[in-house]
Order: C-alpha cells, then sequence, then structure tokens
C-alpha cells in the first residue's frame, strides 16, 4: 500500500490553491462587471449565485443579471428569467419571467424556449394556451430536446393543442427513445397495450 505524502514548507495543499485561484476571479470579474463587461457581470452574478470566491448572495447575483441583462447578454437575461421565475434574489414574477423567456427565447435559446412552453401550456403568467405550448415544444424537439420530445408526443396522443394524432405521438416518442429518454420505452409500450 502507497501512502501520498504531503510536503509542508513552501509548498500550498490543494484547497488553499483552489481558494485562492477562486478569490483571484472573483477580483478580476469584480474589476470588469464595474468596467460594465456583460460578461463578467454574468459570471459574478454566478460567483454570487453558487458561493464562488464569495459568500452566496442572491440579492448581489440578481443584481448582476439585471446588469448583464441590460446590455443584452443573452446568459444573463437567462438566468435574470430564472430568477424572476423562481423568487431568487428578487420577488417571484411570472410575468417578467415570461417576457425574459420570450425574449431569450427569439434570440434562439432553447432552455428559455422550452421554459417558455412550459409556462403556455400550465398558465404560469399567462394563459393556458396549449397551441403556442405545442408549437414552442416541437421547436425543442426538432433541436434534439428528448424531455419536449416525451411531452409533445403526449400532446399528439392526448389531442392538447392539437388534434389527437397516434402516428405523430409515437414518431416523437420513438425519437425521444432514440435520444436515450428513459420514459420513451414505457409510454410506446403503454400505447402499444392500449392498441391492442
Amino acid at each position: 500500500m502507497f501512502i501520498l505524502a504531503t510536503t509542508t514548507g513552501n509548498s500550498q495543499n490543494i484547497e488553499d490553491v483552489i481558494l485562492e485561484s477562486r478569490a483571484k476571479l472573483f477580483k478580476e470579474n469584480t474589476t470588469k462587471a464595474n468596467r460594465g463587461n456583460a460578461k463578467a457581470q454574468f459570471d459574478l452574478g454566478q460567483m454570487y449565485y453558487y458561493g464562488v470566491g464569495t459568500k452566496k448572495d442572491y440579492r448581489k447575483a440578481f443584481e448582476y443579471y439585471e446588469k448583464s441583462a441590460a446590455q443584452g447578454h443573452l446568459e444573463g437575461l437567462y438566468a435574470l428569467a430564472l430568477s424572476y421565475y423562481s423568487g431568487v434574489g428578487v420577488g417571484i414574477d411570472k410575468k417578467q419571467a415570461l417576457e425574459l423567456f420570450m425574449e431569450c427565447s427569439n434570440k434562439g435559446d432553447f432552455n428559455a424556449k422550452f421554459n417558455l412552453a412550459n409556462m403556455y401550456f400550465y398558465g404560469e403568467g399567462t394563459e393556458i394556451d396549449l397551441k403556442k405550448s405545442l408549437i414552442l415544444y416541437k421547436d425543442c424537439a426538432e433541436n434534439g430536446d428528448s424531455n419536449a420530445q416525451i411531452i409533445l408526443g403526449m400532446m399528439y396522443y392526448n389531442g392538447f393543442g392539437t388534434k389527437k394524432d397516434k402516428v405523430k405521438a409515437k414518431k416523437w416518442l420513438n425519437k425521444a427513445r432514440e435520444n436515450g429518454h428513459k420514459m420513451a420505452p414505457q409510454l410506446i409500450d403503454n400505447i402499444n397495450d392500449i392498441e391492442n
């Protein structure tokens, strides 16, 4: 059996090195963020959110997400939307979250598009709109999102936001299975059992 020995003296242990590098990164991001760098503002928000190089502070994270988003930084916009949706660092505001997810979605962010689809499906921050939800889920499904493929398949199967279409339902559930979604095989088996 081998035992790893640590040396003393001038060498630092790995934890100290990590803490030192995080503190340095926090300082660098603070400097850049205060100069108006949108990416650094987002990164600093993340550091406050997760407590990297500093103590966790959701309010400060929100403030830096807001600064980043104000400059149109996509990750900042998305983080701001999540903050409003979940109420972390700010009060819950589903309407504001909806608007921000919509803005991110229009800029090509598929995570935002998926969240937007969920909000239309459940009527969060807006009225339930299954047709809009279906369109958004379909965009995500076509982009390879297996969760969206499952939901889309079940929407076609049950006729939510569209007429019932078992062929399209199976098509999307099979795509989800091909993409490794664990629920897909069981759902396909259940549909086949019902039909037989």
